[in-house]
């Protein structure tokens, strides 16, 4: 969302020092304590690194309250709305390993059709299911184990590193993945039936993936692929005493991601029995907001690899605390803080809202009026860290690789409202900034440096004073004579010099430039009035 937050999932450095230190030795030995130095230091095994270090690899496990796109019922209807929720990111992230991995299928195996996830708070259940072809039911010949239990059972292994073998558009990257999920759960099981092996596999893992059982292996018949797989987060690491409210709403949340990413592939997606009510990633965008969004507020592109669009935020809809709000995904992944695909869809919005690279006001103004939304597939993304929060892909590699369509600048321009916001927001702008500067506190009252004034020496002390304006500096010498006669304590003279500016139909921007017409309303030191 995500685009609407700036708090960030971060990990901790900490991980990278050695065990009781924060530096290269412990305060005892620094201090030259009798300390045996075999128990400083410390080997860990990848699983127990993991289980000490989650945050490395999966973010941080201390809640984190954050503002997302989460579905909400309104009314009986399901409409998709900016929320404010606390999170564990580590345990989105073991969810999210898992339902990526079923989404990736379909980039694997295009019969894949469906996509089924149950949760269950009472038993702290989570259940994940997709058909299409699966991990083959047979021993790997080098490692001599069954591939499925290779590949959900140890630490990096997978299919993700044969970068030479062609085009890679699943999310996977690093061989951690599901293994992440298996070792921060209690309990993780695996069944995948293998039609063309005619065998099913079923096995087990207990106690953060460091117990298992033997795989059970049954032959049979007739056999529908697919692939479950169901765990019982070790809530304890978490900080966590159950699957609170917070935490199904997000799984509903990433569940209806996915479901929006295959939407226009026609898989159908379910959560806890119930169909996601949407048929393309488009329905997905319109949904966000607690109104229907017109055709023409939201404007929408799309070509083979990439799907973008844009609406102008709705006034309870903006967060001062947010930059740019946005809805992004790259290949299923939810980039909550966008990244290169996402600065391609508003390098086109400013342009669309003739907002110049370098006027930081107007670019201020349209990063926080609008929602954007970016569904990119591109094969070996580049992600910030394991958390894949942003696409690193570098800028230039992802324009091009991801086309937009030509017309999406005229149609931002024409449909969506945006060049009429960004005119009625700089205005406004501009026009605070003149009354700020024409009006003058009161210790500035005193001296007011004007050209050509001959102030009235009461003036700015609360006194009732008069200003005579003249046509030119000839009349101001003989009001200035006058003066002479009957004194300038409550008289002052300021000449006018052409014709006065006519501020009808002026732009504030040209009020604001006329010098005399800008001194001229500063003398009495009420500034600017504005009539609408």
């Amino acid at each position: 969302m995500l685009g609407l937050h700036r708090l960030r999932w971060g990990f901790s450095h900490d991980a990278l020092r050695p065990f009781g230190s924060r530096g290269y030795a412990s305060t005892a030995y620094r201090r030259n304590v009798s300390v045996d130095p075999s128990t400083m230091y410390r080997k860990l095994s990848p699983v127990e690194h993991v289980l000490m270090r989650p945050e490395v690899y999966l973010g941080t496990v201390q809640p984190v309250t954050r503002m997302m796109w989460f579905p909400k019922k309104l009314a009986g209807d399901w409409r998709v709305l900016p929320s404010e929720v606390k999170l564990v990111p580590a345990f989105a992230k073991i969810f999210d390993e898992i339902i990526v991995n079923a989404a990736d299928n379909y980039q694997r195996d295009q019969s894949t059709s469906r996509i089924d996830v149950t949760v269950d708070p009472e038993l702290n259940l989570i259940k994940i299911s997709n058909d299409g072809r699966g991990p083959p039911v047979m021993v790997h010949r080098h490692e001599q184990v069954y591939i499925p239990e290779m590949i959900f059972g140890t630490l990096l292994t997978g299919s993700n590193f044969g970068d030479s073998l062609g085009e890679r558009t699943t999310a996977g990257r690093h061989g951690y993945g599901a293994k992440l999920t298996n070792i921060m759960s209690t309990e993780f099981t695996v069944h995948t039936s293998d039609p063309n092996r005619r065998k099913t596999f079923s096995q087990s893992f207990y106690n953060n993936m460091r117990d298992r059982n033997s795989p059970v292996i049954e032959e049979g018949i007739g056999l529908q692929s697919s692939t479950t797989v169901e765990f019982r987060p070790d809530l304890v690491r978490f900080g966590m005493q159950s699957l609170d409210r917070d935490a199904v709403d997000f799984m509903r949340k990433r569940t209806w991601d996915i479901a929006a990413c295959l939407a226009d592939e026609g898989v159908q997606v379910t959560f806890n029995g119930e169909r996601i009510p949407f048929t393309s990633f488009r329905d997905y965008a319109a949904m966000h907001g607690s109104e229907p969004v017109s055709d023409s507020s939201l404007v929408f592109g799309s070509g083979k690899r990439f799907q973008y669009g844009m609406r102008i935020l709705r006034e309870d809809e903006r967060s001062p605390m947010v930059g740019v709000q946005q809805v992004s995904f790259v290949n299923s992944v939810a980039t909550y803080r966008g990244g290169s695909h996402v600065q391609l869809v508003l390098e086109k919005v400013l342009k669309a809202a003739g907002a110049a690279p370098e006027d930081r006001v107007s670019n201020a103004i349209v990063r926080g009026n609008v929602l954007l939304f970016a569904k990119a597939t591109l094969d070996k993304p580049s992600f910030e860290s394991q958390s894949k929060e942003m696409l690193t892909t570098k800028l230039d590699e992802a324009r091009d690789k991801l086309k937009m369509a030509a017309r999406f600048i005229p149609d931002v321009t024409r449909q969506s409202g945006l060049v009429e916001l960004l005119a009625r927001a700089v205005e406004n702008n501009s026009w605070k900034n003149l009354q700020a500067t024409a009006k003058t506190n009161k210790k500035d009252r005193k001296h007011l440096l004007v050209p050509k004034l001959e102030d009235a020496l009461k003036a700015g002390k609360g006194d009732p004073c008069t200003l005579i304006v003249t046509e030119g500096d000839s009349a101001k010498a003989l009001a200035m004579a006058g003066l002479a006669v009957i004194g300038r304590d409550s008289y002052g003279v300021y000449p006018l010099r052409g014709k006065m500016l006519n501020v009808r139909d002026q732009t504030t921007k040209t009020v604001a430039k006329n010098e005399v017409l800008f001194c001229s309303a500063g003398l009495p030191r009420q500034g600017f009035e504005r009539e609408d």
